[in-house]
């Protein structure tokens, strides 16, 4: 075998294997598409799940819980409008839950919880600032990850509407 043959017997190999690499991701995009192709598991408390224990808050009165770490910018951002709501809003018990020892100053009406690091893995809290609502019977009826300012406000702007506030 010479070297052109040898060289054309590797471009069809090549080609080849590119072939089946093309249609395992063609594969992989189908059950994507079809909802079949992820496998995620559900990030926080479930909704209508009983809330755990946590400092700050009591059965009797809603709360909202912040689940926030020192280290994330976003979360460092959005705790003075979280701070500033918890003001506003006195019927509900405010807290910011931090994984480690360190947290932010406790101000005004929020409480901060530190070393919590259990009460993040047993409600699957996987990333920050997360916020779970707790209704006055200590249930779950909002949870999801707040990515920005903006979407504090927008998990906000329900509650605003129904309480009332001078």
């Amino acid at each position: 075998m010479n070297f052109e043959q040898t060289a054309l017997l590797l471009a069809w190999l090549a080609i080849a294997l590119l072939g089946l690499a093309m249609a395992g991701l063609v594969r992989q995009f189908h059950l994507f598409a079809a909802g079949q192709g992820l496998n995620v598991r559900p990030v926080g408390p479930p909704i209508g799940s009983r809330m755990p224990a946590v400092a700050g808050t009591s059965v009797g009165r809603p709360a909202v819980v912040l689940f926030a770490d020192t280290d994330c910018a976003t979360c460092a951002e959005i705790l003075p409008h979280f701070r500033a709501y918890a003001d506003r809003l006195t019927r509900w018990s405010f807290v910011a839950v931090y994984p480690g020892s360190s947290a932010a100053d406790e101000a005004g009406r929020m409480v901060a919880v530190r070393g919590a690091r259990d009460l993040f893995s047993e409600l699957a809290v996987a990333v920050t600032p997360f916020l779970v609502l707790v209704d006055a019977d200590g249930y779950v009826t909002d949870s999801r990850a707040v990515g920005s300012v903006e979407a504090l406000h927008a998990m906000f702007t329900p509650i605003m509407e129904r309480a009332i506030v001078p």
